[in-house]
């Protein structure tokens, strides 16, 4: 199978189809409180709408979104996550996929995320 290249980015790098060209993204997934899509024809999109706030529940979206990684990932296709500043909201869904995805404990998960 191709390898997939996981993506963690802000809106301004959902927003550059240049970069998205130039990554080969092909799936983006939108963790935030606002449709954003620009380029809905040419990748496939995903949003969970959460605001970025303490009290916000993510555990619940993980599912559905740890789904759609694994969807990118059977198909080939490079994926970005993404929330507004790409430091929370989209780095505990990546933090979550890894977790689920290689038994990493939530330490390792995301010590493994920053050092990337």
């Amino acid at each position: 199978m191709p390898s997939t290249d996981l993506w963690l980015g802000n809106i301004w790098n959902a927003c550059d189809q240049a970069l998205l060209e130039r990554l080969g993204i092909t799936h983006i997934l939108n963790v935030t409180d606002r449709e954003i899509n620009p380029f809905e024809y040419r990748y496939k999109h995903m949003r969970i709408s959460v605001d970025d706030v303490p009290r916000e529940d993510l555990k619940r979206h993980m599912p559905r979104a740890i789904h759609f990684i694994k969807e990118a990932h059977r198909s080939g296709g490079n994926l970005l996550v993404h929330c507004r500043m790409g430091r929370s909201r989209s780095a505990v869904i990546v933090e979550a996929y890894c977790m689920h995805e290689y038994g990493l404990t939530a330490v390792e998960a995301a010590e493994y995320v920053e050092s990337k």
